[in-house]
């Protein structure tokens, strides 16, 4: 009994700290606000953007990476709900392999993950291998 629980025990601290995760990264997302561009770099990991509709909306989220990026590939991209549920996710494309999402969306709030596959994480990178401009815009119509 005792070795069974001990692999069940480590299985739910990891999930708590998976979920406990993702709650810290939605409390510390950058807030975006439609037609806003904004510019960024990500070495590593990923980085978490918020918006709120206030009613139901068409939305755009796209990523550009620099012409002289010599990583390949670009950004993924992952839109979740307020409740941290995946609603669409994209790899490339978008231009120069980064993503695009283009959603209808109900009014609330919204949580976009970007993550960079092809990481450099060495301080020696080249900027323009972790530079990108993350592009927000909205259809009401």
């Amino acid at each position: 009994m005792r070795l069974l629980s001990l692999p069940l025990m480590l299985i739910i601290a990891l999930l708590l700290a998976a979920c406990s995760t993702t709650a810290m990264q939605q409390e510390r997302a950058t807030e975006l606000r439609p037609g806003q561009t904004y510019y960024g770099q990500l070495a590593s990991g990923s980085r978490m953007f918020r918006f709120t509709l206030d009613r139901p909306t068409s939305v755009i989220l796209s990523a550009t990476t620099p012409v002289m990026r010599s990583l390949p590939g670009g950004y993924n991209g992952r839109l979740l709900d307020a409740d941290g549920q995946l609603i669409a996710e994209d790899r490339e494309s978008g231009e120069r392999f980064n993503f695009r999402i283009a959603e209808r969306l109900d009014a609330g709030t919204y949580y976009l993950e970007m993550r960079q596959p092809q990481a450099c994480s060495s301080r020696l990178c080249p900027n323009e291998n972790m530079s990108f401009t993350l592009s927000f815009r909205v259809d009401r119509s």
